[in-house]
């Protein structure tokens, strides 16, 4: 368990063990500009977005979060930064339409809610369970009414990543964001997506990076699958090749 933890894998106990919070801190210092843009697609109850607004002066956020209560407590947990962060009551795919959203019957909008119902029954070995109507939306589609400069895309979607990457591929092609930042984990396995396959729809134009505790980040590239298709707890950062890897 020590090696995997080593390895950036099942730090899930805390913002710094996990890597998010201190590489946010680092990371957005060079685009803390009033018409830059944090993506924040499966925001849940808003943590990743406080963290984006604490770490800046002039960020903005905009949070995609299909689950009704949450997208809900969302929007009273920001409410005192309302100028800078924005909430799509939306899940993000890779087309538009309608879909069912699974949770627990006595949720209030948990951490868990996924387009898979296996991912509670399954993974979380609960029967009980409720499906939720929800409406999908693609990255491409809301670009076209946001301006400004997206220059992180966050993805943590319990194993829809892949579906919302498809959907942003007009972004990745014409105007990549300097970083993007996917929660890859055992939901992935469920929903038959790969680190292999979700490194070829971002393409070349990336370096991928597991992200270690402190915010630190271990290569990944051109490793076997042995050490990339691991199904548990991580966030991996695809940085654009012309962005240089921040270190403390």
């Amino acid at each position: 368990m020590a090696g995997a933890r080593g390895l950036g894998i099942l730090n899930y106990k805390s913002p710094y063990q996990s890597g998010e919070e201190p590489f946010l801190q680092r990371f957005l210092k060079g685009y803390d500009q009033s018409n830059s843009i944090v993506l924040d697609v499966g925001a849940h109850k808003g943590q990743f977005a406080s963290w984006v607004i604490q770490s800046s002066n002039n960020l903005n956020v905009i949070s995609l979060e299909p689950n009704p209560a949450a997208a809900s407590t969302l929007q009273q947990n920001i409410s005192d930064v309302n100028n800078r962060h924005i909430t799509i009551a939306k899940g993000a795919s890779s087309g538009p339409g309608t879909s069912t959203l699974f949770d627990y019957d006595e949720a209030n909008g948990s951490v868990h809610a996924s387009l898979y119902s296996e991912v509670i029954t399954e993974i979380h070995h609960s029967q009980s369970i409720s499906p939720i109507t929800v409406e999908l939306t693609t990255i491409d589609i809301e670009l076209e009414k946001i301006n400004g400069n997206i220059v992180l895309l966050k993805i943590d979607t319990e194993g829809h990543e892949q579906e919302v990457l498809l959907g942003s591929s007009r972004l990745i092609e014409s105007n990549p964001p300097p970083a993007i930042l996917i929660e890859f984990n055992e939901m992935n396995a469920i929903s038959g997506t790969h680190f292999h396959r979700l490194r070829s729809i971002i393409g070349n134009a990336y370096a991928a990076f597991r992200l270690l505790p402190g915010g630190q980040l271990l290569p990944l590239e051109n490793l076997p699958p042995l050490f990339t298709e691991i199904y548990a707890y991580q966030n991996i950062v695809f940085l654009r090749s012309d962005i240089k890897p921040l270190q403390s």
